[in-house]
């Protein structure tokens, strides 16, 4: 199974000079966790990422949201997966302890030392050759999607609907299609009580 048939096709990106307040507007369009940051709208090849956490601490920092910058606030560290590749590099993890580089570190790596890959947090810029952003993958979706493949069902360009989609305000956790929440957050352990109910198209 290839990456281009899981991914969330052409997601929105934004670039060095643009507005934490689009950043914001563009992170929950993807109800994810980040938005690319790529060198220009028309080029869109990929420079870093910005996340949530970044938008919090611009408005905790007493920063103004609509003119405060991307490149004040965005992150050097992030992962690519390219589109053409199998789903599984996209899984790989990275031992625990390693230490990486600040910048992309490829496939299924990452400049933490959480683990990286779709066992870890964040999601997954997908690229084509030139390095242009052309989707975003998540374990949510991956899992997901995963299933419908096997089962026969089409995904590619994420024409199905999703629903009962609960998002950790913490960490950017997702959890799909679940009735009732867990105690607490299954990634950074915030209660329940943090996750919010949204929607996606």
């Amino acid at each position: 199974m290839k990456v281009s048939e899981v991914m969330i096709d052409n997601p929105p990106v934004v670039t060095r000079d643009d507005s934490i307040a689009l950043a914001a507007r563009s992170i929950d369009d993807l109800h994810t966790s980040l938005v690319p940051v790529v060198d220009s709208h028309n080029s869109r090849r990929v420079v870093g990422v910005i996340m949530d956490k970044d938008v919090m601490r611009c408005t905790a920092s007493g920063g103004n949201p609509q003119t405060s910058h991307v490149s004040e606030y965005m992150g050097t560290s992030y992962e690519t997966v390219h589109v053409d590749a199998d789903v599984e590099t996209a899984l790989a993890e990275v031992p625990q302890g390693l230490s990486l580089p600040d910048g992309d570190t490829g496939s299924g790596t990452s400049g933490t030392s959480q683990g990286g890959g779709l066992m870890g947090r964040r999601p997954i810029v997908v690229v084509d050759d030139g390095r242009r952003v052309v989707g975003i993958i998540t374990r949510p979706h991956l899992a997901m999607d995963i299933a419908k493949v096997q089962s026969g069902q089409v995904v590619s360009g994420r024409a199905e609907n999703m629903q009962l989609v609960w998002r950790c305000t913490d960490c950017g956790y997702l959890l799909t299609r679940a009735e009732q929440l867990p105690d607490s957050c299954p990634d950074c352990g915030a209660p329940k009580e943090h996750f919010v109910l949204v929607t996606e198209d």
